[in-house]
């Protein structure tokens, strides 16, 4: 993995803003994602909302065990793979856990997209970011912007 980004989430909440995110990776970037979720409850819950989030768009998805994992642009998991759809970008919500070093080592980014107003994920975020010094060797701190974009904070 060449680098690990932190998004935080400061103005819009996960379900407003990871569908977006996600178009502008498979777009825009046109890469595919493996989007890892805690549990596959909330990997369901992320799935019937890329189903219906703009009823005007349609963000092409799947999840794990459902057949045609390979077709999928993002394939959402709840484990650590290596997905058959050849993901380049790993992203984890809802404070789902970091992969281990050689699972990592398949993807070329990753993603950690956290609500610090949402009780422990704070907490939560500042573990993998330390976490994460051993899966990449660039990691870089994104904070959402008033429109929704992202902006890079460096440090001082």
């Amino acid at each position: 993995m060449e680098d690990f980004r932190f998004y935080h989430l400061t103005r819009h909440p996960l379900e407003h803003a990871l569908p977006r995110f996600l178009e502008q990776v498979t777009g825009k970037a046109g890469l595919k994602v493996y989007l890892k979720c805690p549990d596959a409850s909330s990997a369901e819950t992320i799935d019937c909302l890329l189903w219906s989030y703009d009823p005007a768009s349609f963000l092409p998805h799947g999840r794990v065990g459902e057949g045609r994992e390979a077709d999928q642009p993002v394939l959402i998991g709840w484990d650590d793979r290596i997905p058959e759809n050849g993901a380049q970008v790993l992203v984890l919500v809802e404070a789902a856990a970091l992969p281990d070093p050689e699972t990592a080592g398949h993807f070329r980014r990753g993603a950690y997209l956290f609500d610090a107003n949402r009780p422990g994920m704070l907490e939560a975020a500042r573990a993998a970011w330390r976490a994460a010094a051993d899966l990449a060797p660039v990691r870089s701190y994104w904070q959402q912007q008033e429109r929704g974009g992202w902006a890079e904070v460096r440090e001082q």
